[in-house]
């Protein structure tokens, strides 16, 4: 399998449509968004053969922000199935069957505060402890 090369706009609806006539991806749909990816497919479909069957979505500008396996309605399809390496995120559905409709869903991890946001929010809080305090007496 092989997807045409091509900028794409995140969030923009699903950025490859598949079963269409001269599509990139023949049996599923591809919608990239800030939050993540969700694959969907359109047809019963088992992939058997080589050591990789699957699809790597490549970002050329920069590494793909952390992502993690969140769900997928085909049980055989684990986080084991989905990987991230700099600006490759790779989903190998070798010899995985798939039933239309089924989905498989990666999330952005959420974001880690930066320690000068958590002492800001820390200092905040001390304040108003002292001013709650200081009202009592």
């Amino acid at each position: 399998m092989y997807v045409t090369s091509g900028s794409r706009v995140v969030g923009a609806g699903i950025e490859f449509l598949g079963n269409l006539s001269g599509s990139e991806i023949t049996y599923f749909d591809v919608d990239l968004s800030n939050a993540g990816i969700t694959l969907t497919y359109h047809t019963n479909v088992t992939w058997s053969g080589a050591s990789f069957n699957g699809v790597k979505l490549t970002d050329l500008t920069k590494a793909f922000d952390p992502l993690t396996f969140v769900s997928s309605t085909n049980a055989a399809f684990t986080a084991a199935n989905f990987s991230v390496a700099g600006n490759v995120a790779s989903f190998n559905w070798q010899g995985i069957s798939f039933n239309n409709g089924d989905q498989i869903v990666i999330s952005a991890a959420s974001a880690v505060p930066e320690p000068r946001t958590v002492s800001l929010m820390l200092a905040c809080l001390a304040i108003l402890a002292f001013v709650s305090r200081r009202r009592k007496v």
